[in-house]
């Protein structure tokens, strides 16, 4: 027994003495393991390959073409979500209300991947020649995560490294401040103090300023007093290079009433001038271009407009206010706004307007007529979930139809009206008086957009319609969106059909856009048996009667995808892909119109180029909340059977077809 307890201590120290000899070994070999990849790594960074041996020059031309083609929403590691007011993960709330405040953790900062900086952590040479290109470090966009005090910190630190690196170059700057559920050992007003310090940073380099974007959807209070510091610090600063300013806010954060643009109008309440002193003077931004306010920014934040080319007047964030904070007076839009001399791109929600001083008589072009003559791309709109009758007679869209002429319109959108009630005593034929047509039109799209059928002799709103349908009778671009409502009676697609309750002494089909030769019709397909579109190729077919040009059709997955469409004539139908769609198909119609008809899916919509088109804004120089925000961005449930890599797919087919 006692040999065998010797043996065994014997073999352990054995073993023991091996284990430390076999560790020294280790980590001999992890030193030799560690110096060889320093080396490695040296070699690498300093060896002669292809594009090494560019010079320097020609390596910057390719960092910046790079960068500014990136996102400003960086690609993200998605680590465990952090949770807002509105949007809290289930598993922050259950954590947070079970376990007491000592145990709460904040969740960890997702990183983005941004070009300057993975650029300058490739090789010396290349964070050399980073480093030494400003352009690179002069746009700034706050993290999606940017809501904690701890990223808040970091992200002024980081803010601080690329103004310096920034040189004197102009600044491209995107703020997007939402504060998320903070324990209640953290003083609230604390992420706030931390916003005045980043944006007073950026404002000490206010006459670097190019383009300058702050969202702040939250609810909290804070939003407002970090807004009325920065309206403070602007309206005694210059910004002689900012060329585009958009400031969308809270409307729950507001610290002031209901404010009225009236008597002096806009010039005289201009709140971004120097120092209010002013009235106006356009030193402050005698570059801005473009400019987009929400209801909520309207009231901080006015600057001189008569430079402006490109203006979008916003609603903002929802819920709808019952009693909004700023509404502008119809003489001050026909006035000031809409005869700017510069103007060429507009957007107005209408719950903006005062409906009291809406133009009357319907009949005065003398006194209302307003002609626009560099106007090019017109967005108007109602919300959606308005119920407000007085709000829908009162509309911009009837102004339009009755007093507006623009000779070099191009797209025209109109977004949730209903023609249904309307403002002046006029007869039918008096609505279709008028017969101005705009002779440069090529774009419109119609979203949501309904018509009351007169099924009773008042045939009022269809004449309303027939005007309208004759002022843009030129476009050969038709979009007709309905992404919240099945097909019904009020719909435009319905109308072009002929469908039930319309007909052709209604709606002469032949005057509903005679030039179309690219129709989208995206709308929610009814199921078979429960509603207008019927489970059969013919439904669609009958939309070509009135047109007479080479027609590119585009119609939802699903109603290509019901029957073989080679049934009614034309070329036969190519054959089904595995789950019974086709990719696009070339269809002659009975009239001889030759029709190329696409499957439309969610990735054509929405549509997230920016606005207005041909601007020079690029889809890297919006921030994600500015699409978001849009409320012309058309958004459809996806129940398209396609795959979204065939949309690509289409686009080349259409590309290689010779049409005739």
């Amino acid at each position: 027994m006692d040999d065998s307890v010797e043996n065994l201590a014997r073999q352990r120290a054995e073993l023991a003495q091996e284990q430390a000899e076999l560790e020294a070994q280790l980590a001999k070999v992890s030193r030799k393991l560690i110096g060889a990849r320093r080396k490695l790594g040296q070699i690498h960074n300093t060896r002669i390959n292809d594009i090494s041996v560019l010079p320097a020059e020609v390596l910057t031309i390719i960092f910046e073409s790079l960068h500014r083609s990136q996102n400003l929403n960086p690609i993200q590691d998605h680590t465990p979500g952090l949770a807002t007011e509105e949007h809290a993960t289930p598993r922050i709330r259950s954590v947070q209300g079970r376990d007491p405040p000592g145990n709460w953790k904040i969740p960890p900062t997702n990183v983005g991947h941004r070009t300057e900086v993975i650029l300058s952590h490739v090789c010396n040479k290349w964070r050399v020649i980073a480093l030494r290109a400003p352009s690179l470090w002069s746009v700034f966009s706050t993290y999606q995560d940017a809501a904690w005090n701890a990223v808040i910190i970091s992200e002024t630190k980081r803010l601080r490294a690329y103004l310096r690196r920034s040189g004197k170059h102009d600044l491209m700057l995107y703020f997007r401040l939402q504060r998320v559920v903070q324990p209640p050992t953290e003083a609230d007003a604390m992420f706030w103090t931390l916003v005045k310090g980043l944006l007073n940073i950026a404002l000490g380099h206010i006459g670097r300023w190019k383009h300058f974007t702050i969202f702040a959807p939250g609810q909290d209070p804070g939003v407002w007093d970090v807004a009325l510091t920065l309206r403070h610090a602007m309206a005694r600063l210059h910004a002689p290079k900012l060329e585009r300013l958009v400031v969308m806010l809270a409307p729950s954060t507001l610290a002031m009433g209901r404010l009225t643009v009236e008597g002096g109008g806009w010039d005289a309440q201009v709140l971004l001038g120097d120092g209010g002193e002013s009235q106006g003077d356009p030193c402050l931004c005698p570059s801005l271009k473009h400019l987009k306010l929400d209801r909520a920014s309207l009231v901080g934040f006015r600057p001189p407009l008569r430079h402006i080319t490109q203006l979008i007047l916003e609603y903002g964030n929802m819920p709808i206010d019952a009693d909004p904070s700023f509404l502008i007076d119809w003489d001050v839009l026909l006035n000031e706004i809409l005869r700017l001399p510069n103007l060429e791109a507009f957007s107005l929600c209408d719950e903006l307007m005062r409906m009291d001083t809406y133009p009357s008589g319907g009949t005065d072009w003398e006194k209302y007529g307003v002609d626009m003559p560099k106007l090019k791309h017109l967005r108007l709109s109602q919300l959606e979930d308005s119920e407000s009758e007085a709000l829908e007679m009162y509309s911009s869209l009837n102004f339009l139809i009755r007093y507006m002429t623009a000779p070099l319109l191009e797209t025209l959108t109109l977004q949730a009206f209903n023609v249904d009630s309307l403002p002046w005593d006029l007869e039918p034929e008096e609505w279709l008086a008028p017969s101005y047509v705009f002779p440069s039109l090529h774009s419109l799209t119609l979203i949501d957009f309904k018509v009351l059928n007169a099924e009773s002799e008042d045939l009022t709103s269809c004449a309303v319609f027939r005007q309208l349908a004759k002022l843009t009778s030129k476009a050969h671009n038709l979009v007709l969106s309905y992404s919240s409502q099945h097909l019904n009676a009020t719909s435009v697609i319905t109308m072009l059909l002929q469908l039930s309750p319309w007909n052709d002494e209604q709606f002469p089909v032949g005057e509903l856009w005679p030039a179309a030769r690219d129709v989208t019709l995206h709308f929610q397909p009814d199921l078979p048996g429960k509603g207008i579109v019927m489970w059969d190729y013919p439904w669609w077919r009958g939309l070509f009667g009135q047109w007479k040009h080479t027609l590119v059709l585009r119609i939802p997955g699903e109603c290509l995808s019901w029957v073989p469409l080679s049934r009614g004539g034309g070329i036969p139908a190519p054959e089904p892909s595995q789950d019974g769609t086709y990719s696009w198909v070339h269809h002659i119609a009975p009239n001889g119109l030759s029709v190329l008809i696409f499957p439309i899916c969610h990735i054509t919509f929405p549509r997230t180029q920016p606005w207005p088109p041909g601007s020079g804004i690029l889809a890297s120089d919006m921030h994600m909340d500015e699409h978001a925000s849009d409320p012309f961005n058309v958004d459809l449930i996806d129940r398209c059977l396609h795959h979204a890599n065939l949309f690509a797919d289409m686009i080349s087919s259409l590309r290689s077809l010779s049409i005739t």
